[in-house]
């Protein structure tokens, strides 16, 4: 049962738009004068207080205890306990490369990448709920870290997983790099309803970084 890449906890706030990226600055809005095109451009090159770096050994303790509430349900639904802790130990053995996202000196992201076969590997992502203060660039980040792996990997065809059916805000994040995401079905011990995703090769090259 791979980990959920980068579920949220889907507050009002955030699922009408609201909240914050960057540096912690309340996210930009549009200008009535200003185009689409500009807009993004602003918001992609404001300077993120936050870096990627490997994972260091307490980083999963810290993670593990301050879930955003719909990562811990998704990883409940999906492994039938909530050892998180285990859980992520369990992951990061699965993977062959394990990165965490830090801000304000604090681990707020564990993402992996963990291969299946030759053509296809597992992705997943866990955080706490300062994930959503960085969404606008973290999903740039999220483009370009994808592209390297197919460049890496030059046979990888397919990156799977799946995520809550529940999740509107990451089913948007999803498809907004690229990714397919398909009709829900029941995964796991309780028998919840997920949305298997996949990212493919051709899609990743073609979404803009």
């Amino acid at each position: 049962d791979p980990l959920c890449l980068l579920p949220d906890s889907q507050s009002a706030d955030e699922a009408q738009g609201g909240g914050e990226v960057g540096n912690g600055s309340p996210e930009p809005k549009r200008l009535s004068t200003e185009s689409p095109e500009a807009f993004m451009s602003r918001v992609l090159t404001m300077a993120p207080d936050y870096l990627i770096r490997e994972l260091q050994p307490d980083d999963l303790d810290y993670i593990a205890a301050n879930l955003r509430a719909a990562d811990a349900r998704e990883l409940r639904a999906a492994s039938g306990h909530s050892n998180y802790r285990d859980r992520l130990t369990m992951a990061v053995a699965e993977s062959s490369e394990v990165r965490i996202v830090e801000h304000d000196g604090r681990p707020i992201l564990v993402f992996g990448f963990a291969p299946l076969d030759e053509t296809t590997a597992g992705v997943w992502a866990v955080g706490t709920s300062t994930v959503s203060r960085f969404r606008a660039p973290l999903v740039r980040e999220t483009r370009n870290v994808i592209r390297r792996w197919f460049e890496e990997h030059s046979k990888l065809r397919y990156l799977v997983n799946f995520t809550h059916a529940s999740n509107r805000l990451y089913l948007r994040w999803l498809r907004s790099i690229g990714a397919t995401v398909f009709p829900r079905k029941p995964i796991g011990f309780q028998g919840e309803l997920f949305r298997p995703f996949v990212i493919e090769r051709s899609a990743a090259c073609a979404t803009p970084a």
